[in-house]
């Protein structure tokens, strides 16, 4: 319906030389019936359309068809977008990654193929959940599909699942954002098991420490790290 009320179209096949009629419709078929000049000029068509019959009517070319409901393109014509980019799959959360100078970083990485102008991709940091007003979001555009944490940021949220959160939108339809959650990464030291109940002469027990924190070894090549244990003698 290229958009208006009563679309103005052709009726019948081009011509081999010239002449042909056109029709207006909004039920019927051809409610609406006026000339139009069309001459073949030798593989290319010249047109001379009168002013459209009524209001609202246009007249229609081309054989694109509409966007189906729930798509849509500048033009309203194929090919069509989705309302916002759809990832095929959640964003993904790496780290921590430890550089060469012992800093260390969080990436969400983003899997999407398209690389339009207009795309846009807001990176969230989650802790636990939640998000932390004082680390800003970060923008991705056209090809950008990384965002990073540094790790000077966590310093506040020790013990935490870090994660991230995507929304995706077209510029000009910010209104039909899609949101997409990682699964999240734990940073911090887990002791299992967290608790011990020792008996006289009872033997070993071991406990196991296993930490996501980079740890900075500038002690050569052993380092240790200092653990403080929690008595509770109840005898």
């Amino acid at each position: 319906s290229c958009g208006t009320t009563i679309p103005i179209w052709l009726n019948g096949r081009h011509p081999t030389v010239e002449g042909q009629s056109s029709c207006g419709n909004t039920l019927d078929c051809c409610q609406y019936n006026d000339e139009m000049f069309v001459k073949n000029c030798n593989g290319f068509y010249v047109y001379y359309l009168n002013p459209s019959l009524v209001c609202p009517s246009r007249y229609c070319a081309g054989s694109a068809k509409r966007c189906p409901v729930g798509k849509w393109s500048s033009t309203g014509f194929e090919p069509c977008r989705d309302p916002a980019p759809v990832l095929s799959q959640p964003p993904v959360v790496k780290g921590p990654i430890v550089e060469a100078d012992q800093s260390f970083h969080f990436q969400c990485e983003i899997t999407y193929g398209p690389s339009d102008a207009d795309q846009v991709f807001e990176v969230f940091w989650t802790f636990n959940g939640r998000t932390d007003p004082s680390i800003k979001l970060q923008t991705l555009t056209a090809d950008q599909r990384v965002a990073t944490l540094s790790g000077d940021k966590l310093a506040s949220h020790p013990d935490t699942n870090v994660g991230c959160q995507v929304n995706t939108y077209y510029v000009g339809h910010e209104k039909d954002k899609k949101t997409y959650s990682s699964k999240t990464n734990y940073f911090g030291v887990q002791v299992s098991p967290g608790r011990l109940d020792i008996k006289d002469r009872e033997g070993q027990k071991d406990v196991t420490v296993i930490s996501t924190i980079p740890v900075v070894c500038d002690q050569g090549p052993t380092c240790c790290v200092d653990f403080t244990i929690i008595i509770d003698d109840q005898t």
